[in-house]
């Protein structure tokens, strides 16, 4: 038999681990081209700053600060830079025309080319007795930003390990150590003042990318959230216009009802049977939308109650349940159904009961329906263990569900053929309304069916808390 889930989003899926799947989903490619052309930009403003550190050397500052850097290492980070992004522009419009996979190589082309070139300037300006380490934090901060979580935290892992690669390298003698202060670095105040500058200036750095990006993040949520709260109105308004039509319907459908009731009784005189035939057909009709009528004030009025979101309280599940299949034994009995019911006592929940009621006659009623005549459904319902809440099984033999449907089911005023022809009189919407309410009181619903074969439900609850 086929198998569905319908599970409830919950705000602790979020963090259900440290790379939740629901969270960590990978940019579009327009934020990628965006996240790229960025990083591009910042590398123009870093070689144009080994640039001026190049001047400042043959000016004779960097002599004056007695700060010892090579020229050929000023001169050829900027020039490495500028060629490199050259490199980058290029692939990077070449990306446009091709897609998502060369515009990701393209970001971590840059980003494993940034990582080495901040490892060869920590090496150069010193790996453990000045701020050059703090420039891998810079770079961390801006995978945050730009990468979904995985990914960032890749990034942080790399830039670890070519941090710790470059002082193992120089403990062990492999490679010089150097610093670009001298020998003298802990005992010159000139020097520790110098540091403790870059340092600073480094930290304002850091914040002035994040704060400057975090407030471009803000804003861009602030037009989503109004956007949002636009499509909700214009949702609200239809649903209320939609809703509204459908209780000014009520009346009508019932006047109508009740004056075919009058011509069926003869109150107007005897019908032929070609015209009671006409009258039997219009009442079944009316009938049938006076049922859609209900159905859908009735799902207005649970996701009203979820709006206004009422206090919950303890339910005894296994007497709503006895209740409903009480409610619906004469309708079973008349076509022969035996309705078998294993209910255990005391089994209660947190929710609301008349909601609970309308999920509960749904899903039983659904299985009576859909049952064969002299058919069997079974109903159970046992307490929870330690692994979750109490269970609720409803199983019919009755016409079943293909496959390919099972994931529409649950749509407002879905059908199948199948169920079209087995019982035409159905709205479309009970199990709708099954998903309102358990979506409401976060219960996953399991479906298991086959054509032919019959359907189990499996409602499975949240597992109280123990001060419930």
């Amino acid at each position: 038999m086929a198998k569905f889930e319908l599970r409830p989003d919950r705000d602790d899926a979020i963090h259900a681990g440290l790379f939740a799947d629901e969270v960590d989903q990978s940019f579009s490619d327009t934020v990628l081209l965006r996240n790229a052309a960025w990083f591009i930009k910042l590398r123009w403003l870093v070689a144009g700053i080994f640039a001026l550190l190049l001047l400042a050397s043959h000016l004779g500052v960097m002599a004056f600060l007695e700060v010892n850097v090579s020229r050929w290492f000023l001169g050829g980070m900027s020039l490495g830079l500028v060629i490199v992004n050259i490199l980058f522009v290029a692939h990077r419009r070449h990306s446009l025309s091709v897609g998502a996979r060369w515009i990701r190589a393209n970001l971590w082309l840059q980003i494993f080319y940034d990582l080495t070139a901040v490892t060869v300037v920590v090496h150069e300006v010193g790996s453990t007795d000045t701020f050059a380490p703090f420039i891998f934090v810079l770079h961390i901060a801006l995978a945050c930003i730009f990468f979904p979580h995985r990914e960032s935290f890749l990034v942080a892992l790399v830039s670890a390990l070519f941090y710790v690669g470059c002082v193992l390298l120089e403990m062990r003698g492999l490679i010089a150590h150097n610093h670009i202060f001298g020998k003298a670095i802990l005992r010159e105040p000139g020097h520790e003042s110098l540091q403790i500058t870059m340092t600073v200036v480094l930290f304002f750095s850091i914040w002035f990318v994040i704060s400057y990006l975090a407030a471009a993040v803000r804003q861009r949520e602030l037009e989503l959230l109004d956007a949002q709260e636009m499509v909700l109105k214009i949702f609200r308004e239809g649903q209320q216009h939609y809703y509204h039509t459908a209780h000014e319907m009520k009346a009508p459908l019932v006047a109508i009802r009740s004056n075919l009731a009058l011509l069926k009784d003869g109150y107007v005189g005897e019908l032929d049977p070609e015209a009671r035939k006409i009258v039997t057909i219009i009442d079944a009709r009316c009938e049938a939308m006076g049922n859609v009528v209900v159905d859908v004030l009735t799902l207005a009025d649970i996701k009203a109650a979820e709006g206004l979101d009422p206090q919950r309280e303890l339910v005894d599940l296994s007497h709503l349940l006895s209740r409903t299949v009480e409610d619906l034994s004469a309708c079973a009995g008349g076509r022969g159904i035996d309705v078998q019911s294993e209910i255990c006592k005391q089994v209660t929940v947190m929710g609301r009961e008349k909601a609970l009621k309308m999920l509960l006659d749904n899903l039983v009623a659904n299985a009576i329906n859909y049952s064969h005549d002299n058919g069997t459904v079974r109903v159970a319902c046992r307490a929870g263990g330690e692994a979750s809440g109490p269970v609720l099984t409803v199983t019919d033999e009755g016409i079943g569900i293909a496959e390919d449907k099972l994931p529409s089911i649950f749509c407002e005023y879905f059908r199948t053929k199948e169920a079209k022809r087995y019982n035409p009189r159905s709205t479309g919407v009970g199990l709708a309304i099954v998903k309102q309410v358990a979506t409401s009181h976060d219960i996953d619903i399991a479906v298991e069916s086959a054509s032919g074969k019959g359907t189990k439900f499996t409602l499975t609850f949240p597992q109280q808390d123990s001060k419930d």
